[in-house]
């Protein structure tokens, strides 16, 4: 009897060992590369400004650029859809237009960041720095 349990004990040990194994070589076995971009799922969607000073870009100023994205780049990135790289060009361009209609010029560049403990999911960064 005791000898029953004991195998009982050891194999159900066993299969939660190699069930966790498992999981754990399927995460590990995701397609890296520009490939595996439009698997992921947008977590988090946002824009920073670099080399700004506080008198060009301050609240009415981010206002005004919203409401620009929303007219001019209706089809744009948003959290829980999938990373669709014509979205991306179109409020890249979008972004550009709107500081170059204001006399400013910027560079406009995106980063994708596969989050590691989420690797379904990515963070899409709209890097907007004056030059």
């Amino acid at each position: 009897m005791l000898l029953r349990r004991l195998r009982f004990a050891v194999g159900l040990a066993l299969s939660f060992l190699l069930g966790a194994l498992f999981v754990e070589t399927l995460a590990s076995q995701q397609p890296n590369g520009p490939n595996n971009a439009a698997l992921l799922l947008l977590h988090r969607v946002q824009e920073n400004h670099h080399g700004f000073d506080s008198l060009t870009c301050n609240e009415g100023t981010m206002n005004e650029e919203d409401e620009y994205l929303k007219e001019h780049a209706k089809n744009r990135p948003k959290v829980e859809t999938a990373y669709d790289q014509k979205k991306v060009d179109e409020m890249k361009k979008a972004l550009g237009d709107f500081w170059k209609e204001k006399g400013i010029a910027v560079e406009v560049r995106t980063t994708l960041t596969q989050l590691p403990k989420r690797p379904r999911y990515g963070i899409l960064e709209f890097d907007v720095s004056k030059q």
